[in-house]
């Protein structure tokens, strides 16, 4: 008896291997690897040193940026403080009682007095221990006419004539 034959090659199975093998052999490489897809290897390797050089750039970018973030900060809570003023024993007591710096500056970045005033305020409400201790001013110094009738004593005039 013979075997059946069968009218599609592509089911046969014995077929469909080597046609499999063959296709895979077309396409690899001598050494057996398949050639990467895409650019070709010089093309890539320039697109990734151009690439490389852009993400270099970028990164001392974003340093510098936050660099500058940072000193423009600092100038920023300088200025609040001066608008703090001698209304807090410290001025840096602002920070110390959480307010954020970012609470205190107007639209274009700047120190903002009215916001700093109410900053100091509050701060103030929660902490008075915190204000400056400010001396009393005595009602008698001491100096000049006090009350009273003034006696006919020596006078300038008598001592000149003398």
């Amino acid at each position: 008896m013979t075997a059946p034959t069968n009218p599609n090659p592509l089911e046969d199975p014995a077929v469909s291997t080597e046609m499999t093998d063959a296709s895979q052999t077309d396409t690899a490489a001598p050494d057996g690897t398949n050639p990467p897809e895409g650019p070709e290897e010089g093309q890539q390797s320039a697109a990734n040193r151009e690439a490389a050089n852009y993400r270099t750039k970028l990164r001392a970018a974003e340093a510098e940026r936050d660099t500058l973030a940072g000193t423009a900060a600092t100038y920023q809570r300088r200025d609040a403080e001066a608008l703090v003023g001698d209304r807090l024993l410290s001025p840096a007591d602002l920070w110390v009682a959480g307010v954020e710096l970012k609470d205190l500056l107007a639209d274009d970045g700047t120190a903002d007095k009215a916001k700093v005033d109410a900053a100091v305020i509050k701060v103030l409400a929660d902490h008075p221990h915190w204000a400056p201790k400010r001396p009393g001013v005595p009602r008698n110094m001491g100096q000049g006419r006090r009350g009273g009738e003034v006696d006919g004593g020596t006078s300038w005039s008598s001592v000149l004539k003398g």
